[in-house]
């Protein structure tokens, strides 16, 4: 189990060379809102263009909630406009 963890852990893996949307659900109940904005903040630091969103609902509600906003930020991204970024 450790190993599979290890592997899953996004924090200790390289940071994306791409921009990146991400959003969290407010009331996940499987990953803890924490978590999410611990790799945030670790893409921040290593330079990622990235958004980070907390969105209504649980976990699997925020699939819903959080779709438009989703399309919306690939849409500006295949029409080549600049990744905007959370990172302060």
């Amino acid at each position: 189990v450790a190993s599979v963890y290890a592997q899953n852990n996004l924090i200790t893996r390289p940071a994306p060379t791409v921009p990146v949307l991400q959003y969290h659900a407010a009331l996940d109940e499987i990953i803890p809102i924490g978590q999410a904005r611990a790799l945030n903040q670790a893409w921040c630091t290593a330079g990622v263009r990235t958004v980070f969103t907390v969105v209504p609902g649980d976990h699997i509600a925020a699939e819903t909630t959080g779709l438009p906003a989703a399309v919306s930020w690939l849409t500006d991204q295949f029409a080549g406009r600049p990744a905007p970024t959370t990172c302060s």
